[in-house]
């Protein structure tokens, strides 16, 4: 109901160039019944009756031919001032610089790499854009309510507007090339259905879903979900923490704050690591001496951890180094390391 609101105008554009070429063929077909005309001369007289330039007549026409050439001028007349007011209104109403704003928005997400997808600019959603906006990370969002597109729209964001469901609107996105999908929506069916159709167009993407209900978390798992979360369940363990562990939720948001706090937590990647440094232990890559930084896990392939790992552990491939540091020291080691 959205896309055909949105494409009225333009729709009615069409319609209006339709009338007119079948206005012209009514034209051409009645001349050469009528007139007995060729294809080449009843075209002539169409398209001069239709634009009323008042060319001369090949020859006069008869009583027939006058009462039709009568009709064919109200008939082209109505569809002249049809055609003027939808294409002064298409105009007007900014419908022309919409599809331009559209295109310019379609061309830039084509060029996106490795960026994060996330669905629905809901309360979630946006705390998702918030903090991806903090870390500097390229990302495109798709929405189909109009008054939250708005929102985006004044935060100058990239976004498509459509049904995440649908293959077509993720494609838009450019998932193929994505890094990751979040999906926030507050169903979760259409969390499943968004989780089965990424999975299926990008079988090694990331995925992060929402869940509103324990008994979707092992169904959205099972259609492709790296990483299921609860929002609520979150609040609600965060919350009652501050009460039993105050010293280590207070930690945690020193970690996870990134206003004026000068402390970091960062994940070094394999795929992102320098090529001189891959397949190195950590004592030869040498982090802290070097940085500054230290290492406080190892995650592998098979979403298990190591904390405080050995120093004569291997960084081997499809493994992620988790890295504490201040605020600089996580951006020497980005430097040094890494090849962003």
């Amino acid at each position: 109901m959205v896309f055909i609101k949105k494409n009225i105008e333009f729709y009615k554009i069409q319609l209006a160039i339709i009338f007119v070429v079948i206005a012209i063929l009514i034209g051409i077909t009645g001349y050469m019944i009528i007139e007995d005309l060729s294809f080449l001369d009843a075209l002539y007289f169409s398209i001069i009756t239709l634009s009323t330039v008042g060319f001369g007549l090949l020859h006069d026409l008869s009583p027939a031919g006058k009462i039709f050439t009568i009709i064919l001028i109200i008939i082209y007349i109505s569809i002249f001032t049809f055609s003027i007011t939808v294409i002064t209104s298409y105009i007007i109403d900014g419908e022309f610089r919409k599809k331009l704003n559209k295109f310019r928005m379609d061309k830039k997400i084509e060029s996106f790499k490795d960026h994060v997808i996330i669905i629905g600019y809901g309360r979630n959603g946006s705390k998702c854009v918030d903090e991806l906006l903090n870390k500097k990370v390229k990302m495109v969002i798709i929405e189909s309510d109009l008054d939250e597109i708005e929102n985006i729209k004044n935060r100058g964001l990239s976004f498509i507007m459509g049904d995440a469901t649908i293959e077509e609107t993720l494609l838009d996105a450019n998932l193929k090339n994505a890094k990751s999908l979040i999906t926030t929506l507050p169903l979760d069916t259409a969390n499943v259905f968004v989780v089965l159709t990424a999975r299926k167009i990008c079988p090694k993407i990331s995925i992060t879903s929402r869940a509103a209900n324990e008994s979707s978390i092992d169904k959205l798992k099972s259609a492709g979900a790296n990483h299921v979360v609860m929002p609520e369940n979150i609040g609600g363990h965060y919350m009652a923490n501050l009460i039993t562990r105050p010293g280590l939720i207070e930690f945690y948001h020193l970690l996870t704050d990134d206003s004026d706090v000068n402390i970091r937590t960062e994940g070094i990647e394999y795929k992102d690591l320098k090529k001189e440094f891959k397949d190195q232990s950590i004592s030869e890559i040498n982090f802290r001496r070097k940085t500054g930084v230290n290492i406080l896990a190892i995650k592998y392939p098979n979403g298990e951890f190591t904390i405080n790992p050995s120093p004569e552990i291997i960084f081997k491939k499809d493994t992620t180094l988790i890295a504490l540091g201040s605020k600089v020291q996580i951006q020497m080691m980005n430097k040094i390391y890494t090849n962003e």
